[in-house]
């Protein structure tokens, strides 16, 4: 069973770490799909070009599973934190 944790209350400034991270995450993702979608339109156009265009999508769809877990490892530091703070006051 698990138990249900209290609230956590975020200050200002956690709160705003926390909107950059998602921004710059957001951002990371947006551009590492793009990648993947113009190599898949150029394998469209140019087939030959193919074998090289699947490398470049595989590597991309990884950048994109680090950013993700880049982003969960930082977002559960500022909880750890906010979690902490609560705990000491």
């Amino acid at each position: 069973m698990s138990s249900v944790e209290e609230p956590i209350h975020l200050d200002p400034e956690q709160v705003k770490t926390l909107e950059k991270l998602l921004a710059d995450c957001r951002h990371n993702v947006n551009n590492n799909l793009a990648m993947i979608m113009s190599a898949l339109e150029l394998v469209q156009f140019k087939p030959e070009a193919t074998e090289k265009m699947i490398g470049t999508a595989m590597s991309h769809s990884k950048k994109i599973t680090v950013e993700f877990e880049t982003f969960a490892t930082q977002f559960e530091q500022v909880l750890r934190k906010a979690r902490s703070e609560k705990t000491t006051k």
